[in-house]
C-alpha cells in the first residue's frame, strides 16, 4: 500500500495541514544526479527526474558556515549522513547502507527541534524494519521516508535562511526550499517554485506548487479585489499547468472555479465560470459541482440539485458529487464545501 503525503486547503479558512503517508549559506551550483536505484530508462520522464531530484544525496554541511553554539558536532555529523541519502535505494533495497541514528544529536536549532522529534518517533527502528517482510513494513517504512524527506528539506532551509532566493542556484537546495515552505509561507514559496520551474519547466510538482500557493496568498489579502496583482500570479500559475502534459486537469479546473469565486465573491461569477466550464467539459464533475455550489448560495436549491445530478452522470459514483447530493437533501449550510487536495509526495511513483 503506498500511503500519501497530503496537504489538504480548506478555502474558507486558509488552513493547511499535513496528513503523514499512511501513506546551507550561499549555495554550491551542482547538477541533479539520479538516486544510484534509478536506470536512465528510468529518468527520461519529468516525473521521473523530479523523483530523482528529491531523493538523491545532497552535499555535505559546510561546517564553516555554522556557529559553535547552533549545531554541535555530533549533530553536524547526524545531519550530513540524512542528507547523503538515496531516499530511494535506502527504503527499496534491503542490502542498502546502515541508515543514520540520531545518537548524540539531541539538541538542534529550536526552528528544527519538532521535526528532530518526529523523525526519531518515526524512524528510530529502521534497521529492524528493513529485515521485516515488506508486507509488515510498508507502512512504517513509508512513514520514515515522510519524515526523512521532510526533515531534509528543512534542514537545507535552516542552512540557507539567510541567503536571497534569486542568490540560490542549487537545484536540490530550491527543491528542499519549496517542500519545507509550502503550508508555512505560501509567498516564499510561490518565489521558489517559479524560480525551479524558470531553470525545470517540466516539474510538475513545482508548477502545482506555483500555481497554489499563489492562490493561497493572493485568497489571504486580496479576496475581493480583481484586479490585485496577487491574482494576476494565480493566472501565471494556471497557465503554467495548462501545459503540463501530465497534468491534473480537474485539480487545475478547482483552482480556476476556487479563484473565480475569490476573486469576485458574487456567487454569479462563480456560476458563469463554472457553467462554461461544464459545457466545455462534459466528463468532469468541477463544473457541474461548483456550478451547483454557486446555484445553493443565489438561493437556488432546485438548480443546485439539477446540477448535482449533472455532476453524477458525468462521473457516476463520484464521491464528492454524491457527498454534495446527499449534503443538499439534509438541508447542510454548506452541502459543497470548497476544498483542494495537493498530493505532496515528490517521491511518489
Amino acid at each position: 500500500m503506498r500511503v500519501k503525503l497530503i496537504l489538504v486547503i480548506l478555502v474558507l479558512a486558509a488552513t493547511a495541514f499535513f496528513f503523514l503517508r499512511l501513506r546551507p549559506g550561499p549555495a554550491v551550483t551542482e547538477e541533479v544526479a539520479a538516486p544510484e536505484s534509478a536506470t536512465k530508462q528510468e529518468i527520461t520522464t519529468p516525473k521521473a527526474r523530479e523523483r530523482a531530484l528529491y531523493a538523491s544525496p545532497r552535499a555535505a554541511v559546510e561546517v564553516a558556515q555554522i556557529k559553535k553554539e547552533e549545531l554541535k558536532p555530533e549533530c553536524v555529523a547526524f545531519w550530513d549522513k540524512l542528507r547523503g541519502l538515496d531516499l530511494e535505494k535506502t527504503f527499496i533495497a534491503p542490502s542498502a547502507d546502515p541508515f543514520p541514528a540520531v545518537g548524540a544529536c539531541q539538541t538542534v536549532p529550536k526552528e528544527l527541534a519538532a521535526q528532530h522529534k518526529q523523525f526519531q518517533q518515526y524512524c528510530a527502528g529502521m534497521e529492524q524494519l528493513k529485515k521485516l517482510p515488506r508486507a509488515q513494513a510498508d507502512i512504517p517504512l513509508a512513514q520514515c521516508q515522510a519524515m526523512a524527506l521532510l526533515y531534509r528539506a528543512q534542514i537545507a532551509d535552516w542552512l540557507t535562511r539567510e541567503v536571497p532566493i534569486q542568490n540560490i542556484t542549487d537545484t536540490k537546495v530550491l527543491a528542499d526550499k519549496l517542500l519545507a515552505k509550502f503550508a508555512t509561507d505560501p509567498a516564499a514559496a510561490a518565489q521558489i517554485a517559479e524560480t525551479l520551474l524558470d531553470k525545470n519547466p517540466d516539474l510538475g510538482f513545482a508548477a502545482k506548487a506555483a500555481a497554489i500557493t499563489r492562490f493561497m496568498d493572493a485568497q489571504a489579502t486580496a479576496t475581493g479585489k480583481p484586479n490585485d496583482e496577487k491574482w494576476h500570479k494565480v493566472d501565471d500559475g494556471i497557465a503554467r499547468l495548462d501545459k503540463l502534459k501530465d497534468g491534473d486537469k480537474n485539480q487545475t479546473d478547482e483552482i480556476k472555479m476556487l479563484m473565480a469565486e475569490r476573486r469576485e465573491p458574487d456567487p454569479k461569477t462563480l456560476l458563469t465560470e463554472s457553467s462554461r466550464l461544464a459545457e466545455s467539459d462534459p466528463k468532469s464533475w468541477v463544473g457541474p459541482y461548483y456550478a451547483a455550489r454557486a446555484e445553493h448560495r443565489l438561493g437556488n436549491k432546485d438548480k443546485a440539485a439539477e446540477w448535482m445530478a449533472q455532476c453524477l452522470a458525468n462521473v457516476p459514483g463520484d464521491v464528492r458529487c454524491q457527498a454534495g447530493k446527499d449534503n443538499l437533501a439534509k438541508g447542510a449550510a454548506d452541502p459543497f464545501p470548497s476544498q483542494l487536495n495537493f498530493d505532496l509526495d515528490p517521491l511518489r511513483k
